[in-house]
């Protein structure tokens, strides 16, 4: 439950990033095309939300030891930002 809740937070992000990013750059080359958009991402997103949810309501001790330990990463995120440290990517440009 400690992981299990975390990862499902981050597999929502990362499939609501489908929705940003087809907006942000609509122009952009797809190599690979997402079946069914919007439904599939849109489904899978609502399904790992109330997951969430339902762990949080079923063991809301164990959920909440999970999202802590992901918090508990941010000083040291913020501490290496703050010291200046590159980032991966500025901006992205498609040729």
């Amino acid at each position: 439950t400690y992981i299990i809740v975390d990862s499902f937070i981050f597999y929502a992000l990362a499939t609501s990033a489908v929705f940003v990013l087809r907006r942000k750059y609509p122009d952009a080359p797809r190599p690979f095309l997402v079946p069914l958009y919007p439904w599939v991402p849109l489904l899978f997103v609502i399904g790992s939300i109330a997951f969430v949810l339902n762990a949080l309501v079923r063991t809301p001790l164990e959920s909440l030891v999970g999202i802590g330990i992901v918090l508990a990463g941010l000083p040291g995120y913020f501490f290496w930002r703050s010291r200046g440290a590159p980032r991966a990517v500025e901006t992205v440009r498609y040729s």
